[in-house]
């Protein structure tokens, strides 16, 4: 029993976090590079529904134009405001 709720647990975290946002960089690894910088001057919210930044934690984003040109996807995680990780 505790293990399919375990896994439940992780299907409904996955759920809850499938905002993606745009990252103007033109590759994944100029993202890498970032490791170190703020994380809000490149960033682009595509949600008509808010804001999806709420601070530190992880983000799906999409680069370099989440609207024309997805060439790469990658999350990111955040601290501080400042970029920490990127996968």
């Amino acid at each position: 029993m505790k293990k399919k709720q375990s896994v439940l647990l992780k299907i409904i975290t996955i759920t809850l976090n499938t905002s993606m946002m745009g990252y103007n960089t033109p590759t994944k690894k100029n993202l890498k590079l970032m490791i170190g910088q703020e994380f809000l001057p490149k960033l682009i919210e595509t949600s008509m529904f808010g804001k999806e930044y709420k601070g530190d934690g992880e983000y799906t984003v999409v680069g370099p134009d989440p609207y024309k040109n997805r060439k790469w996807y990658a999350l990111v995680t955040v601290k501080n405001g400042f970029i920490v990780k990127v996968k």
